[in-house]
């Protein structure tokens, strides 16, 4: 091979290759592109996030994530199981649990529909084609069928909306992942109030010492 640039034989332009191009798709194309990194960023901040609760290095971490090839939402589960092992304050691991079935549940799937699912163009707005072909039966007694192909309109706003999205819950890990090693470390139970995505519910009061909380039994009626 010649190590003259002008001697090595380039690919030829991208029109030659028959390049598919939509014009009218580049601005939901740019948020997509958008939302590829913001789901790089949020999985970075999970693994940041394992890396504490396992006490292992940034390489070790590395080793571990690549060797089981686990996707984002295993992660999550093996966070929080982490989390649970090493039990800290009750309002932390609360925020860290909401945050994290947050992600799983609503960010995830959003996010794998919108890069997976073909993509078309008609007279009004771009729409995607869902085609998984999921079994579903309506009645009991009914034959199982193939889900039919499904085709949604996507709002650029709504991509723009879910990168916003992304970009909080990687906050709240950060945020969280601050105040674990600020519990592990110093002993300091943070606030963590409005950290999670979305905002965690109140931890539950604990019984009365002594067992279960006694019920107030009614007045007994007085005898005639």
């Amino acid at each position: 091979m010649s190590d003259d640039p002008s001697q090595i034989n380039l690919p030829p332009e991208p029109a030659e290759l028959g390049r598919f191009w939509w014009p009218s798709l580049e601005h939901h194309a740019t948020a997509l592109g958008y939302l590829c990194m913001c789901h790089a960023n949020l999985e970075y901040d999970v693994n940041s996030l394992l890396e504490v609760l396992l006490g292992c290095s940034f390489d070790e971490r590395r080793a571990i994530i690549d060797a089981t090839g686990a996707s984002l939402q295993t992660r999550c589960d093996l966070a929080l199981k982490l989390a649970i092992i090493k039990q800290p304050y009750d309002r932390w691991l609360a925020a860290l649990e909401d945050t994290l079935k947050y992600i799983k549940a609503e960010l995830c799937p959003k996010r794998n529909r919108l890069v997976h699912d073909s993509w078309a163009q008609t007279q009004s707005t771009p729409v995607q084609f869902d085609v998984r072909a999921n079994i579903q039966q309506s009645q009991s007694r009914m034959p199982k069928q193939i889900s039919p192909m499904k085709m949604a309109e996507r709002d650029l706003q709504s991509i723009w909306n879910l990168n916003n999205d992304f970009n909080r819950a990687a906050g709240a890990l950060m945020n969280l992942r601050f105040c674990y090693l600020e519990w592990r470390d110093k002993g300091l139970e943070l606030d963590i109030h409005g950290l999670s995505i979305p905002a965690s519910k109140p931890p539950r009061q604990a019984p009365p010492q002594g067992g279960r909380a006694k019920r107030k039994q009614p007045p007994r009626s007085s005898e005639a």
